[in-house]
């Protein structure tokens, strides 16, 4: 390996070797069972000679550490060895001259699994695939948001338990606005400023709506313990209210109007659900009809506010 990194450094086999100021062959543990494959280095990378320096480094040590592993137990690297002026796009000669290095170090760190960090990373094992766009990945890390917020109101995690995630999901979603705003096609050194005006670390929680979906999640586990019912209706109600949280949040985060107000609409349906299967659950037990009330009138009000934000954003 290490001939083959002395051989990255003084490479010319491509113009790249004019305007770099060090080629950046990768580090990390050279019997690593995961290896790491960027794109290309970056302002900071070009500068020190080392792959995800900066604040894309410290991003990538953050997401190790909830695995438990640091950069010095796997190998980084990127498909292009040296800096393309101004980060543009790694042209194809580009890759195509460093792709016996990239061989190379693959076949001597023999890793058990591979991970593509960006598109031209991984078209170039996958060329016919596609990374989803901005939207769905800022929709999914709100959704991942909303998915420990429920965990909180159903007071299976404490609120200082899930912070850390929330605090990295917020992280990401800075990223992925900033990589919009700046028409990036990689992960970069810029974040996007993403604090709400409430203080929030996420926008949908400054919602109305999300606020009250999750009291009808905390009110719910409570309801459903004073009488038996099947599993399968527990089953069933759990998911349908679970639905309306994470759709809001996802709908929230999408970047189309179109995408919104399918979220929103798939939120409202849920809602109608789970108002037909209360309805299955309290039965005619007059002793339940007060908690059932409860229960209508936070689905009527999710309900009310859903309709609105569904319809506007239809026609942006």
């Amino acid at each position: 390996m290490a001939e083959v990194e002395d051989q990255i450094r003084g490479c010319k086999l491509c113009d790249l070797s004019r305007t770099r100021t060090n080629a950046v062959p990768g580090e990390g543990s050279r019997s690593a069972e995961i290896m790491f494959i960027g794109e290309a280095p970056g302002f900071h990378e070009d500068r020190n000679g080392e792959p995800f320096v900066g604040a894309a480094g410290k991003f990538l040590n953050e997401m190790l550490e909830l695995i438990d592993l640091d950069r010095s137990s796997v190998y980084i690297t990127n498909v292009v060895k040296c800096r393309p002026p101004g980060n543009r796009d790694p042209l194809p000669d580009e890759i195509a001259a460093c792709s016996t290095y990239i061989d190379r170090q693959i076949e001597l760190i023999n890793p058990k699994v591979v991970v593509t960090l960006g598109r031209f990373s991984m078209s170039r094992w996958f060329p016919k695939e596609r990374i989803v766009y901005l939207g769905h990945a800022n929709g999914s890390a709100l959704e991942c948001a909303a998915c420990l917020d429920v965990l909180v109101f159903k007071d299976l995690l404490a609120p200082d338990q899930a912070r850390p995630g929330k605090r990295l999901l917020a992280e990401i979603v800075s990223m992925l606005l900033a990589m919009r705003r700046t028409a990036a096609n990689r992960v970069c050194e810029d974040r996007a400023s993403y604090r709400t005006k409430k203080g929030n670390l996420f926008d949908h929680e400054d919602l109305d709506v999300y606020r009250v979906a999750l009291d009808l999640i905390a009110w719910l586990d409570p309801f459903l313990e004073k009488f038996s019912c099947s599993t399968d209706l527990r089953s069933k109600l759990d998911k349908s209210t679970t639905s309306i949280v994470l759709n809001i949040a996802e709908g929230n985060g999408r970047f189309t109007g179109a995408d919104q107000s399918k979220f929103y609409e798939t939120a409202y349906k849920a809602t109608i659900l789970t108002a037909s299967l209360l309805d299955l659950a309290g039965g005619n037990r007059l002793d339940l009809a007060a908690g059932v009330e409860e229960g209508r009138e936070l689905l009527r009000r999710v309900a009310a506010m859903l309709t609105a934000p569904s319809k506007a954003v239809k026609y942006d």
